[in-house]
């Protein structure tokens, strides 16, 4: 098993982290790391307070603002 895992390391390649805050009224945080493999990137992380048995997503803002609450203070240009 420590042989699998191993494969799947950030790797040789630059690597960027977010750290992943909940938006108003919601739980869920963690952290994501972003590694670059020849001309992809790898998202590992680690994700917490999320509702079992339900659906869901995310997305990152190059900037990380998040000051309106809702998450779209970036895309607002807030």
């Amino acid at each position: 098993m420590i042989a699998g895992c191993a494969g799947l390391a950030p790797g040789p390649g630059p690597v960027a982290t977010a750290q992943m805050e909940p938006t108003k009224g919601n739980s869920a945080t963690g952290l994501l790391t972003f590694a670059k493999h020849g001309d992809k990137v790898r998202v590992f992380g680690e994700l917490r307070g999320f509702v079992p048995n339900t659906e869901h997503g995310f997305h990152s803002h190059e900037k990380g603002d998040s000051s309106s609450g809702d998450g779209l203070s970036e895309a607002r240009g807030v």
